[in-house]
């Protein structure tokens, strides 16, 4: 004799929520059909409404700040840094060749085409130039540089003298000759000198060469060359990386302009500097446009994806049940639930974001499961000679509870995501979640009133006797259940070993289309050791505490450099005072005077650089000894020629006027710098309000707190980079966790996302099992058949887990969204399967329109997520590929190996045996 639980005709009918889930369909059922044509009239109503709701209100976000709660300490300490320095990301313009000084005119002319640009759009940074620090520039640079400025201005103050007497090109090139004619007498003296001169020469020529030729607008070499060595010089007062191979420009958007409207601006002025000065490679990146442009990737592949999973999901449909005017109703009825979910999303959160963007192409693979099990069923009872009204009513009366308890499964496990911490989640379950309901109740209301109307392919077939492959398979392994468990067994065994290959990629940068030009570029300057975009925020309350803060820092090996004020606000400036006192001394006895307004006669330019030519040969004698200043000495003959040659070949007039123009840039930077240096302070302290308000905004808060940056020596979109940088700073700046000194930036927030991101999709999967317990509990009150149902969801999550450990995939912030997915989707099939089995009371479900109810809705499923394997968006593919998996897994799971231990445990069942029929379909 059989216990009670070892039975599955449990008669669910008279289960307390299959009786109230039973009452309510049969309640909209009858509804719907009687006032059938007010349900249509509703349907239209609303997807009207919904399409005006989405089409002026739906919004893209890709800030991924607001995808975490601000109930989080740290990000409350970010949006409040954010707010009290009025810090903005910035963009990053990477500019990129071989040659140092095309590098270093490109950013000049790039720098002058931005500021230039009306309106004003945006502020660039691109030289450390410490004329930018204002008045008291010199009281804030080390007492070191300062004493090193004093000499090199008194070295070089001879020949600037003799250069503000130059009003003109030419005057300029007799000045030069006038040295290099007493060159040979000065040289043992002015060593360091003359080679600075050589270098600044050089770059004169050559850039007056270029602007001769009409290829380059008047930019002028500036004076790093002047005061030290040329690429050194160049190096330091400019934003550089891989020794001069990489110029930066740091863009930051003003006057409300967006980033991407700064983005699509700057490119454009990029394109207009690279057909100036053509061989220079300059890309744009930075954190807002890796935002951006991961967005409208994501925005991209998932409009592909759901159009391509709605074709593949309704031709499945279609070549599966051989008919189109069912699936058409189906689908329109899908395409309706999503329309209302995306109103309804408009409406509750009012835009999408970089996770819940990938709902639709999930949401059509798992909402057209509903449908499919009901029209399944509807065309079971048709083949039984019944009307299609009876048949229809016993469908919605037997299958449509079994649908909503597993829609519900499905929502449950979404909406158990609205548990977790982290507000992108809880926004992605809430729309998910909502959006099955929807689409069941669109389904329900609608689809029936559909199947009754107009008229279907007439389709009558006749069955002979006859095995169907699907039968075959099905009789073989079915009389066999043994067999089918151990081959199971065997598999989930071999592949148990390899499961802990399986690791986790934080990396965010990893998720994106490494093909888009801000990803190639970000790798580009990761791969040259850029420090110079992410970088740690230490915020101290006072000046003092900042300088304590700062000495720390400064001893840890993840840090690569800092940048502060605060030694600058409590040093000492009196030690400087005399070098000051004496540098603006010297810049005041250098009087500059008016440029010519004239041109001076191109052929005497030429006469004059002949002349040069024959000095510099005629001091050569006494270069034997120093073998590479005579190689330069060579090459600058030889570009002097150049420019001869040019001036010589061209048009006199117009190349007169470029010459000129190029001399006037010359000469006015060069008088501004020595006015700017006869403007020195010399007062013997700094206080804030003395700070020049580029360095005050960056540096100084609105309420008086002082910021240090801090930048990491490693790659800091590297997990194990990321750590010991943030551990580092937390454990030597604020061992007790007291939020004293605040320590924040975009790589605490990438660190502290990531880990939250992971966390509560684990801790939602969680939820996921415990509502499905619950659900399944309720429905069938047998430890048994909960077992049966959850074996699709389990099973098929360690066969898919095995799978990425033998394909080497990881885990990601994106498909780690499979957790709960794949829990509410076996669930659900399970509870599918388990419920016909017992309505059947045999477990053969490939006999049952329940068994290719399953194949196909999960079959669409899994053309919902491999759509998405189309992507260029990294983690949006591995989402697709790795749930494409799991949900095959969990199919073939519930096709076998539950109904092969659903026969094991429950002994009563009978063998199937298939007999031969004569099933006549009816068109409805």
């Amino acid at each position: 004799m059989h216990h009670k639980e070892d039975s599955l005709n449990f008669k669910p009918a008279y289960r307390l929520l299959f009786r109230y889930i039973c009452q309510i369909v049969s309640t909209v059922y009858r509804f719907t059909l009687r006032y059938s044509t007010f349900t249509l009239v509703a349907h239209c109503v609303l997807t009207g409404i919904s399409v005006t709701i989405i089409t002026l209100g739906l919004k893209l976000n890709p800030d991924r700040d607001s995808l975490v709660g601000s109930d989080k300490l740290y990000h409350r300490n970010f949006l409040e840094y954010k707010h009290d320095f009025n810090a903005e990301d910035e963009l990053v313009v990477a500019i990129e060749s071989d040659d140092l000084e095309k590098n270093r005119r490109f950013v000049e002319l790039l720098g002058r085409k931005v500021e230039a640009a009306h309106p004003p759009f945006c502020d660039t940074i691109y030289r450390g130039d410490f004329q930018l620090l204002g008045e008291n520039a010199l009281l804030l640079l080390p007492i070191d540089t300062v004493r090193q400025l004093e000499s090199t201005l008194a070295s070089v103050h001879p020949f600037i003298t003799r250069i503000a007497n130059s009003t003109n090109l030419l005057a300029f090139f007799e000045t030069i000759n006038t040295f290099f004619r007493h060159g040979a007498t000065e040289l043992d003296g002015n060593a360091a000198l003359f080679t600075s001169l050589i270098s600044f020469l050089e770059e004169i020529i050559e850039i007056a060469t270029s602007v001769a030729e009409g290829n380059l607008p008047p930019i002028t070499p500036g004076f790093s060359s002047l005061f030290g060595p040329s690429s050194e010089g160049i190096k330091n007062l400019y934003l550089t990386l891989g020794e001069g191979r990489i110029f930066l420009m740091l863009v930051k958007p003003k006057n409300g302009t967006d980033y991407e409207q700064v983005a699509e601006r700057i490119h454009q002025l990029i394109n207009e500097a690279q057909r100036q000065i053509p061989g220079v490679n300059a890309e744009l990146t930075g954190q807002p446009l890796l935002e951006i442009q991961e967005m409208s990737q994501a925005r991209k592949d998932t409009t592909i994806a759901s159009i391509i999973a709605l074709i593949m999901c309704g031709a499945l449909f279609i070549t599966a049940y051989k008919e189109t005017g069912r699936p058409l109703k189906v689908i329109l009825c899908l395409v309706l639930g999503v329309v209302y979910t995306l109103a309804f999303t408009t409406v509750t959160v009012g835009s999408l974001n970089i996770l819940t963007l990938t709902f639709l192409p999930i949401l059509i693979g798992l909402g057209i499961d509903f449908g499919i099990h009901i029209v399944s069923r509807y065309e079971e009872e048709l083949y039984r000679m019944r009307p299609p009204l009876q048949a229809l009513s016993t469908t919605m009366k037997k299958t449509a509870p079994n649908i909503v308890i597993g829609a519900f499964t499905t929502s449950g496990a979404f909406l158990a995501m609205c548990l977790t911490d982290f507000s992108g989640i809880r926004q992605m379950g809430f729309i998910c979640g909502v959006g099955i309901i929807l689409v069941l109740i669109t389904i329900i209301t609608l689809l029936p009133v559909l199947l009754l109307t107009g008229r279907q392919n007439r389709l009558d077939w006749y069955q002979a006797q006859k095995f169907t492959l699907k039968k075959k398979i099905y009789g073989i392994l079915t009389p066999n259940p043994i067999i089918v468990l151990v081959l199971a067994a065997c598999i989930t065994f071999a592949i148990i070993p390899v499961i802990p290959r399986v690791r986790f990629d934080y990396n965010l940068l990893n998720l994106q289309n490494p093909h888009l030009p801000s990803v190639k570029t970000e790798m580009k300057l990761i791969q040259h050791g850029s420090n110079s975009i992410l970088f740690c925020v230490v915020i101290a309350s006072n000046a003092t505490d900042a300088a304590k803060f700062e000495s720390k820092i400064k001893s840890l090996p993840p840090v690569a450099k800092i940048e502060s004020i605060a030694g600058m606000l409590i040093d000492n400036p009196t030690p400087k005072l005399p070098s000051i006192s004496n540098i603006c001394a010297m810049a005041k006895t250098i009087e500059f005077r008016q440029v010519d307004p004239l041109p001076p006669p191109p052929h005497d330019i030429t006469r004059t650089l002949w002349s040069l030519q024959g000095y510099i040969g005629s001091i050569k004698e006494y270069l034997l000894g120093q073998p590479e200043l005579f190689k330069t000495l060579e090459a600058l003959r030889e570009k002097i020629t150049v420019l001869r040659r040019t001036i010589l070949r061209g048009d006199s007039e117009v190349i007169s006027q470029r010459l000129h123009n190029f001399y006037r840039e010359l000469y006015s930077e060069l008088a501004d710098l020595y006015q700017f240096l006869a403007n020195q302070s010399c007062e013997p302290r700094i206080s804030i309000d003395s700070l020049p308000p580029s360095i005050k905004s960056k540096f100084i808060s609105r309420s008086g707190r002082i910021l240090i940056r801090v930048y990491p020596r490693d790659n800091i979109w590297d997990r194990a980079a990321q750590h010991t940088f943030i551990t580092a700073l937390r454990q030597t700046l604020d061992p007790t966790n007291s939020n004293y000194p605040i320590i924040t930036g975009v790589p605490v927030q990438l660190y502290e996302y990531s880990a939250l991101l992971k966390h509560s999709y684990e801790k939602s999967a969680i939820y996921a099992v415990v509502t499905g317990l619950i659900l399944a509990w309720l429905h069938f009150r047998n430890p048994k058949l909960l077992l049966l149902c959850f074996l699709p969801a389990i099973l098929g999550f360690i066969w898919m887990l095995g799978w990425m450990g033998l394909t080497n995939q990881a885990f990601n912030l994106a498909n780690i969204m499979t957790l709960p997915l794949m829990i509410g989707i076996g669930v659900t099939t399970g509870i599918q399967a388990v419920s016909r089995i017992s309505e059947a009371n045999h477990a053969n479900l490939l006999a049952l329109s329940t068994g290719k109810a399953i194949v196909v809705s999960n079959l669409t499923t899994v053309f919902g997520f491999g759509s998405l394997i189309i992507a260029g968006h990294q983690g949006i593919k591995s989402l697709g590929l790795i749930m494409s998996i799991g949900v095959l897994s969990s199919m073939f799971v519930a096709l076998f190996v539950l109904p092969a231990l659903a026969t094991v445990l429950l002994k009563h069942l009978p063998k199937h045996k298939f007999t031969s029929t004569h099933i006549i379909r009816h068109s409805d």
